[in-house]
């Protein structure tokens, strides 16, 4: 019996020896070893890397799987095709040769409109901002951006030019810019200053898109009156289009123009880019 229970705790210590496991943190790494006889594995080698790909320093991007858009089909010849992300939804987004524009939800695999017929033109090109929307430049109708649902013109207020001061302002007023004239536009927003109880200047806060006319702009309240202002729109066009380093750059033939930093929809700020 003394000889069967030290038999079987040998047996238990060797299993656990054998399921002892160890790890090694690799971010320097040589590459993978093809050699036909791999005698030994250097500790900074690969022997095997299944659906995965180095992309750095202790980085590796796993290989993703193929989308499935079976029984889905664009309704026209496609002339552009870009992939993006809205939220948690993959996108293949198509532009084609009627000038229509189309998607495919590779989250859930259906199809629907991102514009009709006749929207865009020969050469439009798409990018993306964060996961928020997707850019769109058309060398003849402009820039443009979707968010899952509306298509609106980056239509934005470049300018607020204050036409007359007014006079009794004992406080800064409110200014109100009217709404964007399509669907799914960013209302944009201003503030006043005030010096010498008159408006002397107008900051844009937010400078919106979808206006395609210039907004009316009203000053109202701090003590005074007699303060008007009128609004300039910014409208880009480019044959070019990128995402970059928190920019949207945009070009058009030899010259790039770029946006403020962390802002797709302002163009007119100075920001050293």
């Amino acid at each position: 019996m003394a000889q069967q229970s030290e038999q079987r705790c040998r047996t238990n210590m060797a299993q656990q020896s054998e399921q002892r496991k160890s790890y090694e943190v690799i971010k320097d790494f040589k590459g993978i070893n093809t050699k036909s006889n791999r005698t030994t594995i250097d500790k900074n080698e690969f022997a095997w890397i299944e659906n995965a790909m180095p992309i750095g320093l202790g980085n590796v991007k796993i290989v993703p799987t193929v989308s499935n858009v079976a029984n889905l089909s664009f309704s026209n010849t496609v002339v552009y095709l870009a992939s993006a992300n809205l939220n948690t939804n993959d996108y293949l987004i198509a532009v084609e040769q009627d000038g229509r524009c189309e998607y495919i939800n590779l989250t859930s695999n259906t199809k629907g409109n991102v514009a009709p017929a006749n929207t865009f033109t020969t050469g439009t090109q798409i990018s993306q901002w964060k996961n928020e929307r997707v850019l769109f430049i058309d060398p003849t109708n402009g820039y443009k951006t979707w968010d899952g649902t509306n298509l609106v013109n980056v239509g934005s207020v470049a300018n607020i030019n204050i036409t007359a001061g007014g006079s009794g302002y004992t406080s800064a007023p409110n200014v109100a810019i009217s709404a964007p004239n399509q669907t799914g536009g960013v209302q944009a927003t201003a503030t006043a200053s005030v010096t010498g109880n008159v408006v002397t200047g107008i900051t844009l806060t937010e400078r919106g898109t979808g206006y395609t006319s210039a907004p009316s702009v009203t000053i109202s309240g701090g003590g005074g009156n007699g303060a008007t202002a009128n609004a300039t729109l910014f409208s880009q066009s480019g044959t070019a289009i990128q995402s970059f380093s928190g920019r949207v750059w945009i070009a058009q033939d030899r010259t790039v123009y770029y946006s403020a930093s962390d802002k797709y929809n302002d163009f007119t700020s100075i920001s050293a880019g």
